[in-house]
């Protein structure tokens, strides 16, 4: 599942089986950057789809893909609800561009996750996240 954020964290792409795997893809490539960035909101209902997963049958984790400032939502609120659900679930992010590492280090350690460096190379850090996890 993809859930792309900006000003707002309302859509949700998602693959559901191999053959939908292409569509996604190019969703994915065409979306471009626009208005804000609710990187926070993004990564709360992110855990939010997550808590209901079978933590023995699936690996989940939580990975965010962000080229600028968190400046919709802050941080505490993640904090809260990661807390109330009471299940670790790592957040793993991606910086490129001007992405605030802090803020993504904050994600990190309040879930013990990590943040990967795509500034060189997006797909060497996507694998880079799925070898870690």
């Amino acid at each position: 599942e993809v859930i792309p954020f900006a000003n707002d964290t309302d859509t949700l792409w998602r693959a559901d089986n191999v053959k939908e795997l292409p569509d996604l893809l190019k969703k994915i490539k065409e979306k471009s950057p626009n208005g804000g960035t609710a990187l926070y909101p993004a990564a709360e209902r992110a855990l939010e789809l997550l808590k209901e997963e079978d933590k023995d049958k699936y690996n989940v984790s939580v990975v965010v893909l962000t080229d600028g400032r968190g400046n919709i939502g802050y941080f505490t609120s993640l904090e809260k609800y990661y807390k109330e659900i009471g299940i670790e679930i790592p957040i793993y992010s991606i910086q490129f561009a001007s992405a605030d590492k802090s803020q993504l280090e904050s994600m990190a350690n309040l879930s013990n996750g990590k943040v990967f460096d795509g500034t060189t190379s997006l797909v060497d850090a996507f694998t880079e996240v799925r070898g870690y996890n």
